[in-house]
């Protein structure tokens, strides 16, 4: 609590006198981002319930970080962060919702691509983690995230609308239109720079098969072709290929007629690939 007062008091000194305290302002500086990286470490080892009341103390400073006075990369590195917590947090993070929500959602129409992207994945990550509390934010965060997936032209955000769509399908498929936003989904893949997410969405993909198969059978099609295209990819992350053959292996078994019908339809190259993945043990 000590620190956190100092940093207070020292950016309320910066802010008031620009002529005096460069030193201090840069000791600032150093002390946030040494603090800030050692944040979501701390709420993941510690466990979310313990450091909760210790986040809070910190949030404050973190979220002076993302004025429009400030930098992108102020508000780059404070969106992070915050986003980064929230998933060692987890469940904890539940009582936080209500003051980080509209702020993510501001900052996801930042200009700044890195701000949007660290914004998107953190309301992702606050639907995934934030429990109930954040089912009535569902209409206005899916017209965020639709109208994105369709627009948005820069790679590391559209991946990330990607991620954040399939959290909110796994955290509460209910309040989700699953039936328009899984199309939705495999037309915005594959993926281009943040391939993590590719974990997510396949989970996503095989949490909704689990659930509701149909969901998922009725776009055999859609799910081989891209497959062909993503199992090209030789930086997909081992979790997320595995569960896309897991996936696969099921689909081919559930429906073999449609599912050979559409791998013969694809180039040679993604045939033989789907047929490698399928066969690997």
């Amino acid at each position: 609590p000590n620190m956190t007062e100092k940093k207070t008091a020292c950016q309320e000194n910066c802010l008031e006198e620009d002529e005096e305290g460069e030193d201090e302002a840069e000791y600032d500086i150093m002390l946030i981002e040494f603090a800030g990286e050692v944040i979501p470490a701390l709420a993941q080892a510690v466990g979310g319930e313990a450091f909760a009341p210790y986040f809070a103390g910190f949030l404050p400073l973190l979220i002076n970080k993302m004025k429009p006075t400030c930098g992108i990369s102020e508000k780059s590195f404070a969106v992070g962060i915050i986003a980064e917590t929230v998933q060692g947090l987890g469940r904890a993070s539940s009582p936080f919702v209500p003051r980080l929500l509209p702020l993510m959602m501001k900052a996801s129409h930042d200009r700044d691509t890195e701000v949007r992207s660290n914004a998107i994945f953190g309301l992702g990550v606050l639907a995934e983690h934030g429990g109930e509390v954040t089912y009535e934010h569902y209409p206005k965060l899916l017209g965020l995230l639709s109208n994105l997936i369709i627009h948005e032209r820069h790679s590391r955000v559209a991946d990330n609308v990607c991620g954040a769509v399939a959290r909110m399908v796994m955290a509460n498929p209910g309040g989700v239109p699953v039936g328009q936003v899984l199309p939705a989904l495999l037309r915005a893949l594959p993926l281009t720079e943040d391939l993590e997410e590719y974990k997510t969405v396949f989970r996503c993909l095989s949490f909704t098969y689990e659930r509701d198969p149909q969901q998922v059978l009725q776009l055999i099609g859609d799910i081989v072709q891209t497959s062909g295209i993503v199992l090209a990819t030789d930086e997909i992350p081992s979790a997320a290929r595995d569960t896309l053959i897991t996936l696969l292996r099921n689909l081919s078994i559930r429906c073999p007629e449609e599912f050979q019908s559409t791998m013969l339809s694809l180039p040679s190259e993604s045939q033989a690939l789907l047929e490698i993945a399928l066969s690997s043990s």
